[in-house]
C-alpha cells in the first residue's frame, strides 16, 4: 500500500487520486515507467497502489507516447528498428526499459522474435579492440578458439567461439577481459570414441564484429585454419594459448598443436622466446624440455591469473622434486 508520503510528494490530496491519475495516464499510452520518472517515485510504489485499487493496467500501448498516429504506424516502426537493433538497443531508442520491450510492446504487437542465431548476426559497430583484446584474441585463436560466420544472414560478419573445461575462465573472458563481445553460454557434450566417455565442455560465442571478420581472412584464408604470419607472441597471447593448449608433464612443458599442420607448428615454434622442440608423433606438438627453458616461458606469460589452472604453474621433473615456488 503506498504510503501517505507517496501520493503526497506527487502532489495529490489522497492515494485514490493517484489511483485515477495513474489509470488515465496509463490508458493515453504512457507505461509504468515512464510514470515512475514523471511521479520521481519508486517502480514498487506504483505497483502497490494499482494492487490495490485493482486498476487493470494498459501496456503495448505506448505508440501515442512515441509520437506515432496510429498502431500499425508503431508496429511497422518496431520491425524496422528490429532488422539491425537488439532489444537493448530498441528500448534505448525508444527511451523505455527492455522489459516493456520484450515482454509487453513485442507481445501485444504479435511480432515475431528472431532465433538466437540470427540475433548473433546482426549488423553491428566496429568492436574498437585495443592491442591487449587483440592480443587475447589471438591466444585464444592459437588454441581452442574459432571464428565462425553464418553465411544465410544479411550481415555476414564473423563470431568468435571459444571453448574450455572451466566455467571461470569463460565468466572472466565474457564479463571482464573481452566484455564488449556481447557472449552468449552454452553447455556441449560430446562423445570421445577414444575413451569411451562422455566430455562436458562450456562454450561461449561472442557477437559478430566487422574486426573478428578481418581476423577470419587472416586465421582462415583458405576455408582451413593456419597460423598468420605476421603473429607476434606477446605474453598475454602466450598466455591464453597455454591455457587452452598447454599442459605441464614430469620433464617436458607441451603445447599441443596438432589441430595445425607441421610447417605451420615449425613456423610458430620459432617464435617462442626460450629453446623448444616440435615433435610429430601423434600429430605436430611443441615441446619445452629443458627445466631452466619451462621456467623462462613461465616467466614470459606471468603467473597464473585462473586458480583451475594452477598446476601447470609447477615446473615437474621425474629426478627432481616440483618446483612449487613458481605459483
Amino acid at each position: 500500500m503506498a504510503s501517505i508520503r507517496t501520493y503526497e510528494k506527487c502532489g495529490f490530496s489522497s492515494e485514490k487520486e493517484l489511483a485515477d491519475y495513474i489509470k488515465l495516464q496509463n490508458e493515453l499510452g504512457k507505461d509504468l515507467r515512464q510514470l515512475q520518472n514523471e511521479l520521481h517515485i519508486g517502480y514498487s510504489s506504483i505497483r502497490r497502489t494499482i494492487n490495490k485499487f485493482k486498476i487493470k493496467t494498459i501496456v503495448g500501448h505506448g505508440y501515442l507516447n512515441h509520437g506515432f498516429k496510429t498502431e500499425q504506424e508503431f508496429i511497422d516502426h518496431l520491425n524496422k528498428l528490429y532488422k539491425t537493433n537488439t532489444m537493448p538497443e530498441i528500448a534505448i531508442k525508444l527511451g523505455v526499459s527492455t522489459n516493456t520491450v520484450q515482454n509487453h510492446y513485442f507481445p501485444k504487437f504479435k511480432i515475431k522474435k528472431r532465433k538466437f542465431n540470427e540475433s548473433l548476426f546482426l549488423k553491428t559497430k566496429p568492436a574498437n579492440l585495443t592491442k591487449i583484446e587483440s592480443e587475447i584474441i589471438n591466444g585464444m585463436l592459437l588454441g581452442d578458439g574459432s571464428l565462425y560466420i553464418n553465411k544465410k544472414f544479411k550481415f555476414k560478419n564473423a563470431v568468435l567461439l571459444y571453448t574450455c573445461h572451466y566455467v571461470e575462465v569463460l565468466d572472466d573472458i565474457r564479463y571482464n577481459l573481452l566484455k564488449k563481445l556481447g557472449w552468449h553460454f552454452k553447455i556441449v557434450s560430446r562423445f570421445d570414441k577414444r575413451t569411451n566417455k562422455i566430455y562436458t565442455n562450456y562454450t561461449i560465442c561472442s557477437r559478430s564484429f566487422p574486426e573478428l571478420t578481418e581476423l577470419k581472412k587472416k586465421w582462415y584464408p583458405n576455408g582451413i585454419k593456419i597460423i598468420p604470419k605476421n603473429i607476434i607472441l606477446t605474453p598475454e597471447t602466450c598466455y591464453w594459448w597455454y591455457l587452452g593448449d598447454g599442459s605441464s608433464g614430469n620433464s617436458s612443458l607441451i603445447l599441443c598443436t596438432n589441430g595445425f599442420t607441421e610447417k605451420d607448428v615449425k613456423f610458430i615454434a620459432n617464435k617462442i622466446p626460450v629453446e623448444c622442440a616440435v615433435y610429430t608423433t601423434q600429430g605436430p606438438m611443441i615441446n619445452i624440455i629443458k627445466r631452466k627453458e619451462r621456467r623462462k616461458f613461465l616467466d614470459f606469460i606471468g603467473p597464473c591469473r585462473h586458480k583451475c589452472y594452477s598446476k601447470r604453474w609447477i615446473i615437474n621433473d621425474k629426478y627432481m622434486k616440483p618446483d612449487k615456488n613458481f605459483n
